[in-house]
């Protein structure tokens, strides 16, 4: 393998590990990675483009619209793990407000987790000041391919940066963890934003332990073995999760809907084959992931979906089975 190419694959899997990491605490209202973050996003950024920024909480405490500047290059940037519109267009629109354009010629908005794939800002142009939405959000992938373009004694700085910070030492031993936490925290989310049709009589419900004998046959031993094997490692987890963060009744009642429809669509597709189903439903899964550049654990994602079919949610029973149990 190339050294060049040995670099990106790291320089990636640290930022990956850093947004899942800043992305779960956000959700579990755990904040202080996110302040902490700044300086170190800092470093990375005065590698990759080339700026001088510093902290402005250093000369300036608790500021209130950007979080670091480049005095001379009249740069100006917002660290944030928010990605929703409403928090980028706060930022744009108090950084007019306070006519901070007198200072900065540009704002760039870092979103430590993952962006949005567009945001409804509309460019703006006022004297040397500019900003364009599709250029001045930017996140680990923007900060990852101007990465590629660096000579090679540029990227080894920038990735001695991500291994002082991120402890990249322990990463082996901490990504995991991280990366089962983040998951189960994604996947809820996630699926919770999807709609289902929910064609299904919602009376279909039926006694959880009866479902996986009736759906898998010949194979219900081996799929229980599995989801006892995966309980004990992931349920603890799923447990705190649920406990810490602001998950409600309508969220998990969406979830529910929504598999039981995915669901029960591969399933006739697929003849009943229940156990090709599941491996197709968390393939699909994964492609949710892989379609937001969410990094995640397969044994996370396969953990959730077999215990939602304990709880009638994935490949549930018509009325039909029903009858013939």
């Amino acid at each position: 393998m190339l050294v060049e190419e040995s670099n990106i694959k790291i320089a990636n899997q640290s930022l990956c590990i850093l947004a899942d990491y800043i992305g779960t605490q956000s959700k579990l209202n755990l904040n202080d990675a996110s302040v902490c973050a700044e300086n170190f996003i800092a470093r990375l950024l005065n590698i990759a483009y080339g700026y001088k920024l510093e902290n402005i909480n250093l000369i300036k405490q608790n500021a209130s619209v950007i979080d670091l500047y480049d005095k001379e290059n009249k740069i100006s940037v917002q660290v944030t793990s928010s990605s929703n519109l409403a928090k980028s267009k706060s930022c744009f629109e108090n950084f007019l407000k306070y006519k901070l354009y007198e200072q900065y010629n540009e704002l760039y908005i870092y979103i430590l987790t993952t962006k949005q794939k567009s945001y409804k800002i509309e460019s703006y142009i006022k004297g040397n000041y500019s900003f364009n939405p599709k250029i001045n959000i930017i996140d680990k992938t923007d900060l990852l391919r101007k990465f590629q373009g660096l000579d090679p004694l540029l990227q080894k700085e920038f990735l001695s940066i991500l291994n002082e910070g991120l402890q990249t030492n322990n990463v082996q031993n901490n990504q995991k963890s991280s990366n089962e936490v983040s998951t189960l925290c994604n996947v809820i989310t996630l699926l919770s934003e999807k709609i289902g049709t929910n064609n299904l009589d919602i009376n279909c419900e039926i006694d959880p332990q009866r479902k996986i004998p009736l759906r898998f046959r010949n194979k219900a031993d081996l799929i229980e073995e599995q989801f006892f094997n995966l309980s004990l490692k992931y349920q603890p987890i799923l447990d705190d999760v649920l406990y810490n963060s602001d998950i409600d009744s309508n969220m998990h009642s969406k979830i529910s809907f929504y598999l039981k429809d995915k669901s029960s669509e591969l399933l006739f597709k697929n003849d009943m084959d229940a156990e090709k189903s599941l491996k197709e439903l968390i393939i699909f899964v994964e492609k949710i992931f892989n379609d937001a550049s969410l990094c995640y654990d397969e044994m996370a994602i396969k953990f959730y979906l077999i215990k939602h079919l304990t709880l009638c949610n994935v490949f549930p029973l018509t009325r039909k089975e029903l009858c013939q149990i």
